[in-house]
């Protein structure tokens, strides 16, 4: 049949359900997916309906101003036809602003009303993107950052700088790695899923507000720890955090926090029994359904004096009860 095929010259391809085809093409660097309206009648223009678009920098252009040229170029002529997701990965330039139209792009696919976006601006120089456009969406789900610095997208509340979603009131899920977060409040009513990884915080301790969080990772950042509030649907959390980090008032900040009654998993290093065991026990007594709590030690030699308690031991404040609980504590090699 394939020869049969080839010898009527069917176009198989062409034959496909619409859907398959934007599917199809959704796979191809979005310069070949462009170019796909060479092929026939049919194909001219159909790039235009994607469901998604993933623009990278500098994978098939020899600059980033030609880079530049073409999406600029690609979204005029796509228009506002609905997103579901919209990637931008613009990591190879040691230019100091080799993509400066980084914030219109992010405009132009919220106007299409993005499901899903992903934002890389990984570049050799030092300095983060500035995100300046205003995070507001009624369709956006799903958030994920890296390299930007979001201290011109926040808004004073209350004479704070606030990192505030409560414009995108369907968004589950926020990444932020290597990212400069200098603000006082990050907050978010619908949030399920928050990663802050690698990243600047605030030196004067930033608010986290996320009630319907269920999953929270937070791990080797610099400037002060953040202040968790209400988390009672946390299930899992992932805590790591370094020496000056550690030294906050973090049995004060349980204290305040109701108990995490859904918390089954949580990995902590060894910031948590650092001069005895007062802050693992205050997150055990608030985890009454903790199910498995993973100690990483990076430092194995400093284990013994972590463990030791000096002399301001409370035995009443220090029970707690989880019955499920299994403990695994796991020495850390790092390799340079």
């Amino acid at each position: 049949m394939a020869d049969r095929a080839a010898v009527s010259g069917d176009d198989r391809i062409s034959a496909l359900p619409l859907d398959v085809r934007l599917r199809l093409l959704s796979m191809l660097p979005v310069e070949d997916a462009v170019r796909s309206s060479e092929l026939s009648r049919e194909w001219r223009g159909l790039w235009k309906k994607m469901p998604s678009l993933r623009l990278v920098g500098l994978e098939q252009f020899e600059t980033a101003e030609g880079f530049n040229k073409f999406v600029n170029h690609l979204i005029v002529l796509r228009g506002h036809l609905p997103l579901d997701k919209f990637k931008i990965d613009v990591r190879e330039s040691e230019t100091a602003e080799p993509y400066p139209y980084v914030n219109l792009w992010i405009q132009y696919a919220l106007i299409c009303k993005v499901r899903v976006l992903s934002v890389f601006c990984e570049a050799v120089v030092d300095d983060c993107v500035q995100l300046t456009v205003p995070l507001v969406s009624e369709r956006l789900t799903t958030l994920n950052f890296t390299d930007i610095d979001f201290e011109k997208c926040s808004a004073l509340v209350d004479s704070k700088l606030s990192l505030d979603f409560s414009g995108c009131p369907l968004l589950k899920s926020l990444s932020m790695d290597k990212c400069t977060i200098y603000v006082d409040k990050i907050s978010s009513k619908s949030l399920k899923r928050l990663l802050i990884t690698f990243s600047s915080l605030s030196h004067s301790r930033t608010w986290i507000s996320a009630p319907s969080l269920v999953s929270l990772e937070l791990s080797d950042c610099c400037g002060q720890a953040p202040v968790l509030e209400s988390m009672s649907f946390l299930q899992s959390a992932f805590i790591r955090l370094n020496e000056d980090q550690g030294s906050c008032d973090v049995i004060r900040d349980l204290a305040c926090c109701p108990v995490f009654g859904n918390l089954k998993t949580l990995l902590l290093n060894e910031w948590c029994v650092d001069n005895g065991l007062h802050r693992l026990v205050c997150i055990l007594q608030h985890s009454p359904i903790l199910e498995k709590l993973t100690l990483l030690f990076y430092n194995t030699k400093g284990v013994p004096s972590a463990m030791k308690d000096y002399g301001n031991h409370d035995p009443v404040e220090q029970t707690f009860a989880c019955p499920h609980l299994k403990v695994e504590a796991q020495p850390v090699t790092l390799i340079s």
